[in-house]
């Protein structure tokens, strides 16, 4: 994940995906094998750096929303197929989170 510089050029947005009981901080995910019905808790964690000079409040102020996109590939006794969910971070949620 990430937001384009050409989006927002003060701060760099980066993110993790991590199984709830499992977590990782290499930024590697292991495939695993889930039978059917079967369900695991994933959590999302995200990185904010402020870049050119701005404060960490001055980038979120002025930060947009950004749309998250995660990529699932599935594969059991079918043909691979991907499932794709949009998470969306609004700014104003993440300036919640300073306050």
């Amino acid at each position: 994940m990430y937001l384009p510089q050409e989006q927002y050029a003060d701060a760099q947005l980066r993110g993790r995906v991590n199984l709830k009981e499992a977590p990782r901080e290499d930024d590697y995910f292991e495939a695993m094998l889930l039978g059917p019905g079967v369900k695991k808790t994933m959590v999302v964690k995200f990185e904010l750096v402020p870049e050119h000079g701005v404060t960490l409040k001055q980038a979120v102020e002025g930060m947009p929303d950004v749309d998250i996109a995660l990529f699932l590939d599935c594969r059991g006794r079918t043909a691979l197929y991907t499932v794709k969910k949009i998470i969306t971070l609004h700014k104003d949620e993440l300036q919640a989170l300073l306050a």
